[in-house]
């Protein structure tokens, strides 16, 4: 039985999520350390949709 290509683009990175917060929750960092660590991916995800968004608009 052959995945979903919608289901595959949602699990990879769920998957992908859960294994960069156990790494930093495992981490022995203090918690101001720890919020900016969770807080990367959340600011490059913004980046590359802000980009994406305005190639999408510059094309049309």
């Amino acid at each position: 039985m052959k995945p979903k290509p919608k289901l595959l683009l949602l699990l990879l990175p769920a998957t992908l999520s859960m294994g960069y917060f156990t790494l930093v929750s495992g981490l022995d960092v203090n918690m101001f350390s720890r919020e900016m660590l969770v807080m990367i991916p959340l600011q490059v995800l913004a980046f590359v949709y802000v980009g994406y968004h305005n190639s999408r608009l510059n094309h049309k």
